[in-house]
């Protein structure tokens, strides 16, 4: 297993891994022409921010224990899993 991963198939595409490999890495960094992701994952999932192009805006704590989705001009925030 390697510590440091990144690969890029084009210019448009990109996915970094720290410390592990897909969703399971220390530190993960996604980013396409629709989709942008960085996690922070120590041991359990940690801090997850997510942007769309499409759908919008999240970020999370605790693997979505608290968080916020901004879509458009709506904002919801998320307690314990559920949207409010």
């Amino acid at each position: 297993m390697r510590s440091v991963s990144c690969d890029s198939p084009d210019q448009t595409h990109s996915d970094f891994h720290l410390l592990g490999a897909s969703k399971m890495a220390l530190v993960r960094r996604m980013i396409s022409p629709g989709e942008s992701v960085f996690e922070f994952n120590p041991i359990i999932p940690l801090y997850r921010y997510r942007h769309e192009t499409e759908r919008g805006t999240s970020w999370d704590l605790f693997g979505g224990l608290v968080g916020m989705d901004r879509a458009k001009e709506q904002t919801r925030m998320k307690l314990f899993w559920l949207s409010l």
